[in-house]
């Protein structure tokens, strides 16, 4: 009875031995942790900052918009829309290239402050950064909204108000996927 109790015992104990002592170091076929595994993470990249993109400037394509909003491609509507929307994108980039220094500018701050938090750990610098370049960026934000009012004031007349609603919701759409 002996001998059958410490037999017993032996190959228990070699089995769990065997069992905690797994080769690959994960996780065994019950599911219970071995080894961990030593691996080197890479360190996330923080997102990449696009000036244009923080300020809302968007150009629209007149072809696509005009499709999107139920507008026909032929007629005097299409037209008139069409001058009306390259005339918003002209507008728009001359925004962006008068003030291509101060996104420039920002661009540089808000990678620095990331590249720094991301080594300390510091994530006070980034939120100072990016209320620093909130304020840079006021007047270009204020300067944008107010060509967006002049396009809608533009359009509406133009637009039946099926199409002016879809308009805007398309416009909504478009500034929030960027």
């Amino acid at each position: 009875m002996k001998a059958v109790i410490f037999s017993l015992l032996f190959f228990v104990s070699i089995s769990s031995f065997a069992q905690l002592m797994n080769p690959r170091g994960g996780m065994n076929q019950r599911g219970r942790m071995g080894q961990p595994q030593t691996r080197n993470p890479q360190p996330q990249k923080p997102p990449a900052f696009d000036g244009k993109k923080a300020i809302g400037i968007v150009n629209y394509d007149p072809e696509k918009t005009a499709k999107k909003i139920s507008l026909k491609k032929s007629g005097k509507k299409f037209d008139s829309f069409k001058k009306i929307i390259v005339k918003f994108n002209k507008e728009i980039n001359d925004v962006a290239r008068i003030n291509s220094f101060t996104l420039s500018e920002a661009k540089v701050k808000v990678e620095g402050a990331q590249k720094l938090a991301s080594e300390t750990r510091d994530y006070s610098v980034l939120r100072n950064t990016y209320k620093e370049v909130g304020d840079l960026f006021k007047p270009i934000v204020e300067e944008v909204n107010k060509k967006e009012k002049e396009l809608d004031n533009s359009l509406e007349p133009i637009l039946s108000e099926k199409q002016f609603k879809r308009w805007k919701k398309y416009k909504q759409k478009r500034k929030s996927s960027r």
